[in-house]
This record gives C-alpha cells, sequence and structure tokens, in this order.
C-alpha cells in the first residue's frame, strides 16, 4: 500500500521532474490527508489543491484507487500542475466554473501524460 504523505509527493516530483524541481514544490504549502466524516470530505472526493497552495488527498479514494507507484505519481503531479500554472490563483466566474476546471484538467492531463511517458511508456490512470 502506498501512504500518501508530503514525502511521497517531493519524491514523485522529483523523480518525474529533475533534481531542481523545488521551484515547483514551493507553491505547496501543505499535504492534508481528508479522513471519512471530516469537513474537508464534503467538498474534497478525490485530491484538490487550495489557493494557500494546500494539497487534498481523500483517504477513502487513494486507498481505494491509487495502487501503484504510477497512479501516486499521476494525481499528485496533476495536482501541482493546477498550482504551476496558476489555476489556483485565477478567479473564475461561478457559472464558468465547472468548464474552466474541466477544460484545465484536460490541458494537465495532456502535460502529465507526457511527463510520464518519458520515463514509462503507454501509462494510463483509470479512475473507474
Amino acid at each position: 500500500m502506498i501512504v500518501p504523505n508530503a514525502l511521497l509527493f517531493y519524491e514523485i516530483v522529483k523523480k518525474y521532474l529533475g533534481e531542481n524541481c523545488s521551484f515547483l514544490v514551493r507553491g505547496i504549502s501543505e499535504v492534508i490527508i481528508v479522513k471519512k466524516g471530516s469537513k474537508e470530505e464534503e467538498f474534497c472526493k478525490t485530491l484538490c489543491v487550495s489557493d494557500q497552495g494546500k494539497i487534498y488527498i481523500n483517504n477513502e479514494f487513494w486507498n481505494s484507487k491509487i495502487k501503484t507507484e504510477n497512479d501516486a505519481a499521476f494525481v499528485l503531479l496533476h495536482e501541482l500542475m493546477h498550482v504551476a500554472l496558476g489555476d489556483t490563483t485565477r478567479k473564475v466566474d461561478p457559472i464558468e466554473a465547472e468548464v474552466f476546471n474541466i477544460t484545465a484538467d484536460i490541458r494537465i492531463n495532456a502535460i502529465v501524460y507526457s511527463i510520464m511517458n518519458n520515463s514509462n511508456k503507454h501509462y494510463y490512470f483509470n479512475m473507474n
């Protein structure tokens, strides 16, 4: 079982983005494990990142869906890219928020697939 924590996050970022990746992780202030029944569970069903750079990891989602290091790498790099690309600091009209999130995820997934395919051909994360 892969246990989510700040060290795992940093090790994955270093593995896929290289030794000089510290500038990317500066935008992350904390890694928070969301427990079942907590107030954070209402807004974080999978993983999410706040405008303060806090990465929230829903423990139930993690334990049921994250089976390999590649799965962990995909979802953690995905959240990091939201910070790196400034998605968390953009002010989006509530009416457009869902469309913005979908388009941001499409863009980010393409980046993460590209990063991971440089070291691991044919990787695909399946949330089903």
